[in-house]
């Protein structure tokens, strides 16, 4: 009984089932390959010409549709300053208008138009998505004055020559004297040797903080082996025209010296050319200081 079951069992696993559905399908793979038809050939060309046309004509219809009103066009025009430039003013030099195209604006020439002006040192322009410009203006900051003629011009630690309306507002400043006279306009620069050695003074003399120890009225460069400085307390103060770092800092000693010392009454002269620091009080004979 156990060998029949096993011969019936046998049989049945070998038994096929013929599928007519199945065999059409075989017999249609090897006459043509699936899915090949007339309809499916026309839909592979129908996308193919639409795949072409979206390569042609997309980016004309991307450029449209991001470029119509009121998507990305400037609506508004930020500034950002804390000098004279106004707000009007700043945003005439950019020549960046309402209403324009934010994403056709070209920020770099927005920046040299601006950097162009004499008093602005620098500017960073930047897009606001999806309708501003923001612009951001540093000015130049004088440090010395000077005279060609009866006009005075204000200068920057670049030799910058800044505006009439810098000049105006920046009064309290060291006048640099004896510089031969140059081109001097405002946006020009002065390069001069003079010049440069003179608003090196004016720097130093700024860093080390001695313009809060006495105010530094002027820098006469009319000798440049005697650079003077001519300052509120003391009237002339000798540097000579080597070492004037060196010099600076050794007047800022001496100064915090006078001060303790309660010799800090006004002086004709002082003299830092040599080692030993000679003074000439107002009403008193020279004396030596070490």
């Amino acid at each position: 009984m156990r060998f029949r079951r096993n011969v019936k069992l046998t049989k049945r696993r070998r038994r096929i089932v013929f599928n007519v559905d199945v065999a059409k399908r075989r017999k249609g793979r090897k006459g043509r390959p699936a899915g090949r038809g007339p309809a499916a050939r026309r839909w592979a060309a129908f996308a193919a010409a639409a795949a072409a046309a979206l390569c042609v004509f997309g980016p004309a219809i991307a450029r449209g549709r991001f470029n119509s009103p009121p998507r990305f066009t400037v609506r508004t025009i930020e500034v950002t300053n804390e000098d004279l430039l106004t707000r009007g003013e700043i945003a005439a030099l950019s020549r960046a208008r309402v209403g324009d195209n934010l994403l056709d604006a070209d920020l770099q020439a927005i920046r040299e138009r601006l950097r162009a002006h004499p008093d602005i040192r620098d500017a960073v322009v930047s897009r606001r998505i999806p309708g501003g410009i923001l612009i951001r203006v540093y000015e130049r900051t004088p440090v010395a004055a000077l005279y060609a003629g009866e006009t005075r011009h204000v200068l920057d630690e670049e030799g910058c020559v800044l505006s009439r309306k810098k000049a105006c507002a920046s009064r309290a400043l060291p006048v640099i004297a004896g510089i031969p006279a140059e081109a001097v306009r405002a946006g020009g620069r002065l390069r001069s040797a003079a010049a440069r050695r003179a608003l090196d003074v004016v720097k130093g003399y700024q860093e080390l903080g001695l313009d809060r120890q006495i105010d530094l009225v002027s820098v006469e460069m009319g000798d440049p082996d005697n650079i003077v400085l001519r300052t509120g307390t003391i009237d002339e103060i000798r540097l000579g025209g080597d070492n004037i770092a060196d010099r600076l800092k050794t007047l800022s000693f001496v100064l915090a010296q006078r001060k303790l010392r309660g010799l800090d009454a006004p002086a004709s002269y002082m003299d830092l050319r040599w080692k030993d620091v000679a003074e000439m009080p107002a009403q008193r004979d020279a004396v030596s200081m070490r």
